[in-house]
């Protein structure tokens, strides 16, 4: 079992963010690391990452889970941190599953969908010649494996950003003309890429049995397989085509993840959107991610006052100094969640921060 955190200090972990998915706390959650510590073992050889899309596909999977148990111990945990392992291959990297090509670069995956039908025709099924997904399964072996326990993993997507995944297919000028000609077609192969894609979840959640809970992107912890949500694609519509192509998916993923779910909000072209997205009871989260050349993260406080003023709990990005204004500009810090890391450098000072958003 891997040793870096104990039974104690996973209980902590636990309750704490129990509390917070539930709303029963009053202070924030802050996945605090630092980084510029001893790990305590070699560094092994070559690229050492946890983005597993970089690794070389002749790279064994029990190397690489040597490397992410060298990433795990390479931090300083604080506050509410924890060792996890995100399984990232990329952005929507579920697509590759079903059978979009995927492209990487030193930074992100893109994909590309060849010789796809017309869309009465489409059907999602497993790509037998999907790089990813038995990618996936032999990282995710190796990895229990290796540790046997001690570790979060991340949660297979499960639904919930369905339009994104038909986007990727037919491309989004396409498809917006397709919302007019064949909308009942849209919304049965949204369907089947959310049966599915969570399907493949069920399938991938047994290979680490003895994980101490899952997250999805970001570090949020939850102590079962859980959804996150998303629609990137919901900022090229209005909101009659949000209500119709994308609101039902939100919602059947929200009543099969009702205690744990999130809604990733990207942009100012999704704030149209927002009152729809508020309006579902159980979801329980709402990251707002301004997009770049938009004012800063601090400069939002009616779009968090919003989301609090709903009920729901709010995922900032940006600076721990930035989510200790934005806790005053809403008048708390509950329901915050903070994620990230500084250098051990900045300890003190980081600590201070955290500390006043935690002691509420």
């Amino acid at each position: 079992m891997l040793d870096i955190f104990s039974m104690q200090k996973w209980k902590r972990i636990q309750e704490g963010y129990e509390s917070w998915w539930q709303r029963e706390s009053n202070r924030a959650v802050i996945n605090l690391t630092f980084s510029g510590v001893n790990p305590g073992m070699e560094r092994p050889d070559g690229i050492v990452t946890g983005d597993l899309f970089r690794y070389p596909l002749e790279e064994q999977a029990e190397q690489i889970a040597k490397k992410l148990e060298y990433i795990m111990r390479s931090l300083r945990y604080e506050c509410d941190g924890f060792p996890y392992i995100a399984m990232y291959f990329g952005p929507v990297s579920t697509v590759e599953f079903f059978g979009a090509r995927a492209f990487a670069d030193e930074n992100t995956v893109w994909y590309k969908a060849d010789n796809v039908p017309p869309i009465e025709d489409m059907r999602v099924t497993l790509d037998e010649n999907s790089i990813f997904y038995p990618r996936y399964r032999e990282i995710a072996g190796a990895c229990e494996e290796r540790f046997g326990g001690g570790y979060v993993i991340n949660s297979p997507s499960g639904g919930g950003f369905c339009l994104d995944m038909v986007a990727e297919f037919y491309k989004p000028v396409e498809l917006g003309y397709m919302l007019y000609d064949k909308p009942d077609e849209v919304n049965r192969l949204a369907m089947e890429f959310h049966n599915a894609s969570r399907g493949v979840a069920q399938e991938l959640i047994p290979l680490t049995p003895s994980a101490c809970g899952y997250t999805h992107w970001g570090g949020l912890y939850a102590p079962v397989p859980w959804t996150a949500m998303q629609c990137d694609y919901s900022a090229m519509i209005g909101p009659e085509h949000f209500e119709r192509f994308v609101k039902w998916d939100l919602e059947l993923s929200v009543s099969e993840s009702p205690r744990y779910i999130y809604y990733y909000l990207d942009g100012t072209g999704e704030l149209i959107h927002l009152d729809s997205i508020l309006s579902i009871p159980e979801l329980k989260c709402v990251q707002w991610v301004p997009q770049a050349g938009k004012p800063g993260v601090t400069e939002w406080a009616d779009v968090y006052r919003k989301i609090s003023d709903a009920g729901k709990n709010i995922w900032v990005v940006g600076g721990l100094d930035e989510t200790e204004i934005i806790a005053g500009q809403i008048g708390t810090a509950k329901g915050l969640y903070w994620h990230g890391n500084y250098h051990i450098s900045e300890y003190d000072r980081v600590m201070k921060i955290a500390e006043r958003l935690t002691n509420t």
